[in-house]
């Protein structure tokens, strides 16, 4: 279940997730965590962010367990397999 994503050459499933409203445009790289708060991260999308609350690391197809992400700012998501 989850979207999945490479983040520390670790794979993980996002479990929660929010479109973040009233999220000002602009072009960024996507994938790249542009904000950080205690319930979360700010990850910039095609065109506006998304809060991300819950992840999980994924290990030989396993979801270990869910945990808040509290990854530093301008660390970036990996596609699988890029």
């Amino acid at each position: 279940p989850g979207a999945r994503g490479i983040i520390d050459e670790k794979e993980v499933a996002i479990l929660e997730s929010r479109m973040v409203e009233n999220a000002p445009r602009y072009k960024n790289t996507m994938g790249e965590i542009v904000g950080r708060n205690d319930k979360g991260v700010i990850v910039k999308t095609a065109d506006t962010v998304l809060a991300i609350t819950k992840v999980a690391n994924i290990q030989n197809g396993i979801l270990n367990v869910p945990f808040v992400p509290l990854w530093p700012i301008g660390k970036r998501f990996k596609i699988k397999g890029s």
